[in-house]
């Protein structure tokens, strides 16, 4: 009796202490947002070692706990940003077809695009929870533009170019967003499969990610169906924008991995590296050639599934 109410039992100690971890993020200090950074993690962790029902108790008991001392709001906007993605992509980790002596494990790049796809659902739904339209956007935009100028009395900024900064912003929000929280939640997950697995919790054999982290083929239309969207005026372009977003730095992610499965074994493996994650995070622009090479390789997976 015990032994099966032990998945419970550890799904709500995960879920609580995620909870904990989203909740800190108030203080707004570098160390509250690493923790919050970390948040997934425990859900992960839970949901690996002992099962979807230790998965689901964490969702359950992060939610009500951030309920209890939050309210409904963050509740519902943690659950659908960080604890469902996070639980789902972790019963699919979890899934195997056996034939034989042989198990067919669950895809790394399913796992990446449903993780990808629910961070994208998960802010729209946030979207509608805070009621994001474009008059409340330009409203933000503007007092970040404030906040800005009041913590940098050289960032003050005329009337016109605050306007034209905070139109920017409007724009930006829903886009970096997804894509940077579907960042963390991979690489999340991606600890979670290390702790997982030195713990001997997890039956899943090692993953390569480097060869074997890239976007199914369904993945272009669904890219190219929202960069169009994201054109639209209104809510149907903030949707769109915010599945841009998590698509784009997710195919970005997948070159990153063909980048280091490439130059593996090379001699100057090390530089090479070293120079693009230093130019991405210095420049930005170079990302687009990951972005491509992300592409790229999930139009391979088209022709090798045809």
């Amino acid at each position: 009796m015990t032994r099966n109410l032990t998945p419970i039992f550890v799904g709500a100690a995960a879920g609580l202490a995620a909870a904990l971890l989203s909740v800190g993020s108030v203080a707004q200090n570098a160390f509250s947002i690493a923790l919050f950074v970390l948040s997934p993690l425990p859900i992960m962790i839970a949901a690996l070692g002992w099962g979807p029902v230790a998965g689901l108790a964490s969702v359950t008991a992060c939610g009500l706990t951030i309920w209890q001392y939050a309210g409904l709001s963050p509740a519902l906007i943690i659950a659908a940003t960080t604890a469902i993605p996070s639980a789902i992509a972790t019963y699919q980790a979890g899934m195997a077809r056996h034939g034989g002596d042989q198990a067919e494990w669950y895809p790394l790049s399913s796992i990446l695009l449903t993780l990808t796809l629910c961070v994208a659902a998960g802010f729209v739904f946030v979207g509608f929870i805070i009621g994001y339209n474009d008059e409340y956007a330009r409203t933000m935009g503007v007092e970040m533009v404030k906040t800005l100028a009041e913590a940098d009395p050289q960032f003050a900024l005329n009337p016109g170019s605050t306007i034209a900064l905070a139109n920017m912003i409007v724009k930006a929000i829903p886009f970096l967003q997804p894509a940077s929280w579907t960042l963390v939640l991979l690489v999340n997950f991606w600890g979670a499969l290390h702790i997982a697995r030195r713990s001997g919790l997890l039956q899943r054999p090692k993953d390569d990610f480097p060869t074997l982290l890239s976007m199914p083929w369904l993945a272009l239309p669904l890219f190219a169906l929202a960069v169009a969207g994201a054109f639209l005026s209104g809510g149907f372009g903030l949707i769109a924008a915010c599945f841009v977003g998590a698509l784009a730095m997710a195919f970005t992610i997948a070159g990153f991995a063909k980048f280091h499965a490439v130059t593996r074994g090379k001699a100057w493996r090390a530089v090479a590296l070293s120079m693009g994650y230093f130019t991405v995070l210095t420049i930005g622009f170079p990302a687009l050639f990951f972005l491509f090479a992300g592409l790229f390789s999930a139009s391979k997976n088209t022709a090798n599934s045809g």
